[in-house]
């Protein structure tokens, strides 16, 4: 088992990956704080700058690696090179077996990991029977009816407001994303001012109308962007219906 620093180099203009299209094993190090993670691949470059944007981005899903990432970004990523994708896995167990005590071990999957069906190919046979099982598959208004009525009256408690709060502020949103979602929210808002017409019934505003009848704003706002589904769902401009 021999590790190697994954360091992409500079050659003539042309950017060199000396990993290229190789499967093996790797462990990322966290410099500032010492902790690590280890993984397993059949493309070193592909899963490692899956790593890398993820992080940048805060939409890792392992939130202890995570967590130390934005402390400070200096990464060191070694790496095994390996035959394939289940030699890579097996060599990521058997780290993995020999860190399992190691506070500073981010790994989440600690057993079994060569189970894991990550890099193999999805074979015709696989994919035409993952097919055939969601074919036709619906939500019917009856299961959506369901799921309404079990979420009515259903509140967030202080301790789950507080977890959504943090695991939001990791995350990473450019400006560009910032003004798309204000614009995003501004028109929902003003939508949903607007008197509206439900069936028989008239309503000042699409916020009167949820609380009416009991769902969220959001959800006026969906069935009113649908007529074809929900018909009796109107927008009322100067007295007239559109």
């Amino acid at each position: 088992m021999k590790w190697e620093l994954y360091v992409p180099f500079s050659k003539g203009g042309r950017f060199i990956n000396p990993f290229k299209d190789v499967a093996g094993c790797y462990i990322l190090t966290h410099l500032p704080t010492g902790r690590f993670y280890v993984g397993s691949t059949d493309n070193l470059p592909r899963r490692v700058s899956q790593h890398i944007t993820t992080l940048k981005y805060r939409t890792h899903t392992n939130r202890k690696l995570l967590e130390v990432y934005v402390l400070g970004d200096k990464l060191q990523i070694e790496v095994s090179r390996c035959v394939g994708i289940s030699e890579a896995a097996k060599l990521e167990q058997c780290v993995v077996d020999k860190h399992v005590d190691d506070p500073l071990l981010c790994n989440i999957a600690i057993k079994d990991v060569t189970k894991s069906s990550y890099g193999l190919p999805v074979t015709q046979e696989r994919r035409a029977h993952l097919r055939k099982l969601n074919l036709g598959n619906v939500v019917t208004s009856e299961t959506r009816e369901k799921l309404r009525l079990a979420n009515i009256g259903k509140t967030l408690t202080p301790e789950h407001r507080v977890k959504i709060g943090d695991s939001n502020k990791l995350r990473y949103t450019t400006p560009d994303g910032k003004r798309t979602i204000a614009v995003a929210q501004r028109i929902a808002t003003e939508a949903t001012l607007k008197p509206i017409q439900i069936g028989e019934d008239i309503y000042l505003s699409g916020c009167d109308a949820a609380r009416a009848l009991n769902v969220s704003s959001t959800t006026i706002y969906y069935r009113l962007n649908r007529p074809k589904q929900y018909p009796d769902y109107r927008r009322i401009i100067q007295n007239t219906e559109v």
